[in-house]
């Protein structure tokens, strides 16, 4: 009976710890907290179709907002169907970057890529 509740105390910490796989990606904002404005006017200097886009924030704990755009697309890639989730997180000397990837949709009007958001956070 010891070994069986050792397991599953094994596995608990197990599943908790690859709640993030590194304990990093909790710094990302979470993707309901991120909020995206649609660019507008589209950018002149850029051809159509890729002068269209989203403008990306999400609150930032240590009272420093995070930001991301995307070009080309129609589609904020926020919603459920795109089960955006955090991939990567970057410490780098000026800013951290945290980089999200979700599922391809076709029929979106935009070409079927990968769905791809990046946030940067000034230090």
């Amino acid at each position: 009976m010891r070994n069986g509740h050792a397991c599953a105390a094994l596995l608990a910490l197990s599943l908790a710890s690859q709640a993030c796989t590194a304990a990093d990606l909790c710094a990302c904002p979470k993707v309901t907290d991120i909020k995206a404005l649609k660019l507008n006017p589209a950018n002149p200097l850029l051809a159509a179709p890729y002068n269209r886009g989203y403008e990306y924030k999400a609150p930032g704990e240590s009272g420093k907002d995070w930001h991301g755009e995307t070009l080309g697309s129609n589609d904020s890639y926020l919603e459920a169907r795109y089960e955006l989730r955090p991939e990567t997180i970057e410490n780098e000397r000026e800013k951290i970057v945290c980089t999200y990837v979700g599922k391809a949709i076709s029929g979106t009007g935009d070409p079927l890529s990968q769905t791809y958001l990046k946030l940067i956070q000034e230090k």
